[in-house]
This record gives structure tokens, sequence and C-alpha cells, in this order.
């Protein structure tokens, strides 16, 4: 594994980091509110206008149900207030929680999520997936925040141990939901490694 994969997948394993947030009534929560009763799967959305985020969090309801079945919670995080994430809940019709951090992305931060580079953003492979989810019927929305952050995917399970990361190469590079729940019991079952992506 070279140095960039081992900052990129780094820590798996380890406890995930805590954070006061915002739900979309206002309310102020923790992510630990979450992974306490049971995993959760922590998506970190780029912004809100984001067309991969959009696509993201598509795919995330369309297996939410499984994942619900299979003991799983899911998050997601994002940039803005908590008028602009309710909008964007019913807007995108998700039937997860969304959280948001205002302008501070502190939570990022600690989940090693920075700013992305101008090929991570704007090079070949954000290009051919932006295309590939505009034909799929997805949108590019207003932005939100600091339009540069990368996103990034974390499950944590019920002791707050990291047990999955995915930080994606470029911002198009979602992950499907299909393949943790294929891999669910190799990622928080009996002991198992934990698996980086």
């Amino acid at each position: 594994m070279s140095d960039q994969d081992r900052i990129r997948t780094g820590m798996v394993g380890t406890k995930a980091a805590d954070a006061t947030l915002t739900d979309f009534d206002g309310r102020t929560v923790r992510l630990s509110d979450y992974w306490g009763t049971k995993p959760t799967l922590i998506v970190f959305l780029r912004h809100l206008g984001c067309i991969f985020c959009r696509e993201q969090v598509a795919l995330l309801r369309q297996r939410y149900a499984d994942l619900r079945a299979a003991g799983v919670e899911v998050v997601c995080v994002a940039q803005g207030d908590h008028k602009t994430g309710k909008a964007f809940s019913i807007l995108m019709d998700l039937p997860y929680p969304i959280l948001m951090c205002g302008d501070d992305t502190a939570v990022f931060r600690a989940y090693g999520l920075g700013r992305g580079t101008l090929g991570q953003l704007f090079g070949l492979g954000s290009v051919v997936r932006g295309l590939q989810a505009l034909f799929a019927g997805h949108r590019q929305g207003k932005l939100v925040g600091d339009g540069f952050q990368m996103p990034g995917m974390f499950l944590i399970d019920t002791e707050g141990v990291v047990r999955f990361v995915h930080r994606p190469r470029h911002a198009g590079d979602n992950y499907d939901p299909a393949l943790i729940l294929a891999r669910l019991p190799e990622i928080v079952g009996g002991g198992v490694q934990p698996v980086t992506e």
C-alpha cells in the first residue's frame, strides 16, 4: 500500500471522532448518538449542490431499507444550516437523517477529509463521472459551503470503532452501499479485520 493510500484509508480500527452537529429541525445531536445504538454508516457530502453528492444520497436511499434490515443506520453530514438541510432532505426524499455542520468543516478534517486538488475536482475522472451522473438524471445544484471540500464514507460500530473507510480518489468516486451490504459480516462481524477501500 502506498503512503497516499495509507493516508486515504487510515483510521480503520481506531476510535471514531465524535462531533456535535445540528439536525434539520435545529436540534443539537452528536454522531455518537447514532453509533451508540447500532453500527452507523456516516456519509460526508462535499456540498448539497454537488451532482455526485446527489447521486450518492440517491444510492443510499435505494439501499436504506436493506441497510436498516441488516442493522445499520445511515447518517449524512453536510455543510450549511439546518434550514438548508431540511430543504435538501425534502427535495431528495431522504429517509435517513442529515446533520449540518454550518460553515465549520472541523468534523470533515477529523475524519481526514480535506480540500480537493484541482485534479480531484476537475480532472478526467470527475468529468467522466459527472457526465454519467447527469445522464442518469442527477443535477448540479447551488453551491452551499466550500466547493473544494472532499466527501467520504465511514462505518462505525457500536463501540465507536471505525470499521470501514472510503475516501474518494476524486470528487465523483462514490461508493455503492450495496457493496457494504455484501461485505457487512466481513466488516463488523466475528472479529474479522476491518476493511478499507
